[in-house]
């Protein structure tokens, strides 16, 4: 017996969720800067990205009143917003983009590890 096909079979299939925007807030999904492949000219920051650095310019100490702005501005939890500042201090692409912030917070984070070291 011969199968039948239908039009709709021959016809392309666009994968779920196709012609949705993109979540701007991905929770699990990895950002730009978090992709793997090393950086080229061409690549810039996302806005979230850019909003991220801006904000911890604006906000450079940690605090109860910091965490809730976090909350409130990007609906991450403070800790998801560390780690991807800290996956936007290792950024080639976040140095060219503002090299006094990444610096600064790269300068921190080795104080921090260093004494971490030192104290076991």
């Amino acid at each position: 017996m011969a199968e039948q096909t239908h039009a709709a079979d021959d016809a392309p299939h666009e994968p779920e969720g196709a012609g949705a925007p993109p979540d701007p807030r991905p929770e699990d999904g990895p950002l730009e800067s978090e992709r793997a492949g090393a950086a080229t000219e061409s690549d810039a920051l996302t806005d979230l990205e850019r909003g991220i650095l801006e904000f911890e310019e604006a906000h450079p100490r940690h605090s109860r009143a910091k965490e809730d702005a976090i909350r409130a501005d990007f609906g991450y939890s403070p800790t998801r917003y560390y780690q991807i500042l800290g996956t936007l201090i290792e950024s080639p692409v976040a140095l060219v983009e503002n090299p006094l912030l990444i610096g600064r917070l790269r300068r921190i984070r080795d104080r921090k590890r260093d004494r971490r070291y030192r104290a076991s």
